[in-house]
């Protein structure tokens, strides 16, 4: 495989509606869709999708990167894949959107290969059903009761409610809404994206723990104050904004700063880096949710491949897409029933 051309393109994904989380309005996704060929004309695809929020490059700084791959493959580097993907990192590891979208794409150029299988895709051991959490946003109790029952007539059993209302105690009040609506048959989770204070958050996770949660997820914005909360409260907290990846895994993982580990294979610098994350919890017994960054049908890709490496059946975040009005392809992981099957890893 010899890789000859690469081509990239700006895209702008709408959302159907606004989504609110924390102090943060999403109204749209911004990226890039890379296509690389290769001597034979085949044709393997990536998306660059920063999210700043969520730790990545800016997007005129992704773009920026982008820039330099054309003389990247002009130079006539090698054609090993191994190789390539090492240089790849080393050019653009700083940059995780970039470099999760480039190595992407030549992991897609090694999947439609005859002539190489890449040995790190997804093989026959990895999981072929994957159950999908539904979430819901920052509504009041009647739109987040209607919102839940939606989601659990089409087959989702666990939802996220995100969290983060103007005042503490309505956050509570729609989770005891929920709960008393639906009673155990659905399995809650949280999300309040870092808004609360650690006296707040210590004040609202003691709440909780009589509604019986599975997880709240980045109570507070600071990964240091975890253990503040976790020496006063019961209800389990996960990680999520202020887990990055790699840099920031060990000292979660020796310090039991986090309950749950919320990966998002995006920001986290892209698949095998993702599966690399996944192998060390394993190790170490810490749950980890894969979910998506508000990511393209494509971009999503990298977190449903990712999630066929875990251990668990715990929902995974995978369903984003269906908030845009329109994607970049037909979605090849399509969501059933509350449930993904992977017939065929397509990356």
């Amino acid at each position: 495989m010899k890789i000859s051309k690469a081509f990239f393109e700006h895209f702008l994904l709408k959302l159907r509606t606004p989504f609110r989380f924390g102090n943060n309005t999403l109204t749209h996704k911004e990226g890039f869709l890379l296509k690389l060929s290769d001597d034979r004309g085949r044709i393997g695809m990536g998306t660059i999708e920063p999210f700043e929020y969520f730790g990545t490059e800016s997007f005129q700084s992704a773009g920026e990167q982008l820039s330099r791959l054309s003389s990247f493959w002009e130079s006539g580097d090698s054609d090993n894949p191994e190789e390539i993907l090492d240089k790849i990192k080393n050019l653009f590891g700083e940059y995780p959107a970039t470099h999760s979208g480039i190595e992407q794409a030549i992991l897609s150029l090694c999947s439609s290969s005859e002539d190489k299988t890449f040995p790190h895709l997804p093989g026959n051991d990895s999981r072929k059903l994957l159950r999908v959490n539904g979430v819901v946003g920052l509504g009041d109790v009647t739109e987040v009761i209607r919102e839940v029952g939606r989601l659990l007539e089409a087959g989702r059993k666990t939802i996220k409610i995100k969290c983060g209302r103007e005042k503490t105690f309505q956050d509570l009040k729609v989770f005891m809404a929920v709960r008393k609506e639906f009673g155990d048959k659905v399995i809650l989770r949280g999300d309040a994206n870092g808004k609360w204070t650690k006296t707040q958050a210590v004040e609202v996770l003691k709440a909780f723990e009589d509604i019986n949660i599975e997880y709240m997820e980045q109570p507070v914005r600071d990964l240091n104050e975890f253990e503040f909360l976790k020496s006063r409260v019961k209800t389990p907290i996960a990680a999520d904004e202020s887990f990055r990846g790699l840099n920031e895994l060990e000292t979660i993982l020796s310090e039991g700063t986090a309950d749950y580990l919320i990966l998002k294979p995006i920001p986290a610098g892209g698949l095998l880096n993702s599966i690399k994350i996944i192998d060390r919890c394993k190790v170490q017994g810490t749950p980890v949710i894969v979910t998506t960054s508000m990511d393209s049908c494509i971009g999503k890709r990298i977190s449903v491949l990712a999630a066929t490496r875990l251990d668990s059946d715990r929902a995974c975040g995978l369903d984003t897409t269906q908030f845009f009005e329109a994607d970049l392809a037909e979605d090849v992981y399509p969501v059933v029933e509350g449930k993904i099957t992977i017939t065929q890893p397509i990356i």
